[in-house]
């Protein structure tokens, strides 16, 4: 018993002896490009959805505004805290419905489908670089290196005009360098409360972004980074999680791998099985088919001397009815010939005859 129970323990995954094993392999790089094409597809309609209004779930997983049901229509659930007995443990293809643990609120604008459409990563033609420091979507033409933000032509007249930020390093646009181009290529986000300021901090007690109007009114005193201090930090947190999930992952797929072992075994098992069975039928069917023939030879070679002894029983039987005839007939012809001397005479053998 306690052979068998350690040996039904998962064993752990072997881990890469090397750098170079630990490398995805290209059917692994397929597939995360695989997984990665379907972030941009929504879950119903199957439709590209960076031109649809892209929703982001709870679960992750995108739909475009108009596959989104009405939020009457969102399942409540309780807030699942782990896998559940005899509960379905494999994915389905298509995101669940919205549910439960969250609202409506939870349902949030998909950012990262709508800034790949904004500035696409294609290398074969990109956009021009929209001013990030007005509404207007106007082309950059220069970029302040205070305050990080793209700026259109307006934008850097008024910047160079306003006391605050007249003394500020605004950059021709041909001078900026690409890496400022890759970490400020997003749209500005702006405040839902005040439209004309952008989001730009992080309230870090509310776990949520915030304008800087915000941040001195309803989220004053509360700690607060800004969005690119917030980034990294929440780079390094989000980093380390993947990393837990990846070794997750590699334990839950090498438990699958042991699960398809042990299939592949039980069919083979059964196959061996089925064999043995078979060959047993075949093993008992001779035995059967040598019995039946010994117990048929057998039954003939009895029923023969019976025969034989029946055979001389009758044959004697008849004899000895002939005989009886015989004296009968040889009395009768003896009384109806008349001759009374030659039937005394022959008295004694009639009688003995009739004995």
């Amino acid at each position: 018993m306690e052979g068998a129970a350690a040996s039904s323990q998962p064993v752990p995954p072997p881990t890469p002896e090397n750098e170079a094993e630990s490398r995805p392999g290209p059917e692994e790089r397929s597939g995360e490009r695989a997984a990665l094409s379907l972030l941009e597809t929504c879950g119903v309609c199957r439709s590209n959805i960076q031109s649809r209004s892209p929703r982001l779930l709870p679960c992750l997983h995108s739909m475009c505004l108009r596959c989104l049901p009405a939020p009457s229509r969102y399942i409540s659930l309780p807030a699942a805290t782990g896998p559940q007995p005899g509960g379905p443990s494999a994915p389905h293809p298509g995101p669940p419905a919205p549910s439960n643990t969250s609202s409506s609120s939870t349902v949030q604008e998909n950012f990262f489908v709508r800034d790949t459409t904004e500035v696409p990563s294609s290398t074969v033609e990109k956009p021009s670089q929209v001013c990030t420091s007005c509404e207007d979507n106007a082309e950059a033409r220069g970029f302040c290196v205070e305050c990080v933000e793209w700026l259109c032509k307006n934008c850097v007249q008024a910047h160079q005009r306003v006391k605050f930020t007249k003394d500020h390093t605004v950059r021709q646009k041909e001078e900026v360098p690409p890496e400022a181009v890759g970490a400020n290529s997003q749209r500005p986000v702006f405040c839902p409360f005040h439209k004309k300021e952008q989001l730009k901090l992080y309230c870090e007690t509310c776990d949520k972004l915030t304008c800087r109007d915000c941040q001195l009114q309803e989220h004053k005193e509360h700690r607060y980074q800004f969005i690119e201090e917030a980034f990294q930090s929440q780079k390094v947190v989000i980093d380390t999680l993947i990393a837990k999930l990846m070794e997750k992952n590699k334990y839950i797929k090498f438990t699958g791998d042991q699960i398809q072992n042990r299939i592949h075994e039980v069919n083979q098992n059964q196959k061996q099985v089925e064999q043995d069975i078979k060959v047993a039928i075949f093993t008992l069917m001779v035995e059967i088919n040598k019995k039946g023939k010994a117990l048929l030879h057998q039954l003939e070679a009895l029923a023969k001397e019976r025969r034989l002894k029946l055979l001389k029983q009758q044959s004697e039987v008849d004899g000895f009815s002939k005989q009886l005839e015989h004296v009968v007939y040889f009395s009768k012809w003896a009384v109806s010939s008349g001759s009374s001397t030659a039937l005394l005479y022959s008295k004694r053998l009639v009688s003995g005859a009739d004995v």
